[in-house]
């Protein structure tokens, strides 16, 4: 069943460009606010919001139309009901603004529609010329279809970090220039966790559009192999449930790990670490007699993970207010400062620094 077309001038307006019969142009002819145009004429927008265009909506649209325009329904006999969107393309106006012979329309909106003319080997379709910029119809094209559902999730993650971007938004201002209704906020926040995601994990989504949420849990998994092994499966196949239980499984197992007591000490020295029940280390003992390659050994591993957390919270910085972003760069920062702090213990340590 075909979907219900989206009326998106109210979130962000046209201004159609008046036809009438002030100029005559070749493979064209004026009707009401639109015009029919010869498919010659029309040019794809580049860096079109879609990166696929469905095969089988483009033929129900092929064979729907051929049947109107035998009929000689549609938009002045011309097979499509709705008529696409366009603007000059740069070049096509002379200095008084009048559309050139050589004249070329640049697609916003209505490329699925331009690809099933095509492929029924129909001529003409109907279109209506915008006054718009070329930044503002690449908007218009990414609302409209993000708005009308009509994006892949991939696709639709970076429409939406391009609007942000281009206006600096926040995730709430996303939603309500977006869809009109700051409560959509959360379809922003999916999306930027879609983005949040590596290009290997971004390539199943890519793949299988119904499998973000499989692909969230993948992206949490570090052990190459096992990453390996869900990617494929997934492309494959796999559901939710079946990667979200292998997942679940080795994060136990690596809790389970990193939680184990640390290793049996030579008696030159003694180091002992305490966790609590989020299994975060709380505190450290070191004898001051510490065999120093294993005391590196365990710096270097809680190093790691907090070198980790670090990424994840940058990765995901974006999602979060900017009152939030500020408290996580100002930890962040002490957290820098003691480590340098540490580091200097080995050239300058606290007894060296009180004979001084």
């Amino acid at each position: 069943m075909r979907k219900q077309q989206t009326d998106t001038s109210s979130i962000f307006p046209v201004n159609p460009v008046e036809q009438g019969g002030a100029f005559h142009l070749p493979d064209a002819r004026p009707i009401r606010d639109a015009m029919i145009v010869h498919v010659s004429r029309i040019v794809p927008m580049e860096n079109q919001p879609r990166s696929k265009f469905d095969p089988v909506v483009v033929s129900d649209i092929a064979r729907t139309a051929s049947e109107m325009a035998a009929k000689g329904g549609g938009i002045d006999g011309t097979g499509i009901v709705q008529a696409l969107l366009g603007r000059w393309a740069p070049g096509s106006l002379d200095a008084a603004g009048n559309p050139k012979k050589d004249y070329k329309i640049i697609l916003i909106s209505g490329e699925t529609r331009y690809w099933g003319i095509k492929e029924a080997g129909l001529e003409y379709l109907p279109i209506i010329i915008c006054d718009l910029s070329r930044d503002d119809s690449y908007e218009y094209a990414l609302i409209e279809n993000i708005v009308r559902g009509d994006l892949n999730p991939l696709d639709q993650a970076r429409a939406v970090r391009t609007i942000m971007n281009r206006h600096r938004l926040t995730i709430r201002s996303a939603a309500e220039h977006i869809y009109g209704d700051v409560k959509k906020r959360g379809a922003i926040q999916n999306c930027l966790a879609i983005l949040a995601c590596d290009e290997d994990v971004q390539a199943v989504i890519d793949a299988r559009p119904d499998t973000v949420m499989a692909a969230q849990q993948i992206n949490k998994v570090t052990d190459r192999q096992l990453r390996k092994e869900l990617i494929r499966d997934t492309i494959a196949g796999a559901t939710f449930v079946e990667v979200n239980s292998r997942v679940k499984a080795w994060q136990a197992a690596t809790r389970a790990r990193t939680v184990s007591p640390a290793p049996a000490l030579p008696r030159s020295g003694e180091l002992q670490l305490t966790y609590g029940k989020d299994a975060a280390p709380k505190g450290v003992t070191i004898v001051p007699r510490i065999n120093v390659e294993d005391a590196l050994s365990v710096c270097l591993r809680h190093a790691t993970l907090a070198h980790d957390a670090i990424r994840m919270l940058h990765e995901h910085s974006q999602s979060y207010p900017a009152a939030e972003r500020r408290k996580i760069r100002a930890q962040i920062t002490s957290l820098q400062a003691l480590l340098e702090e540490s580091a200097d213990f080995l050239d300058n340590p606290p007894s060296k620094r009180r004979k001084n």
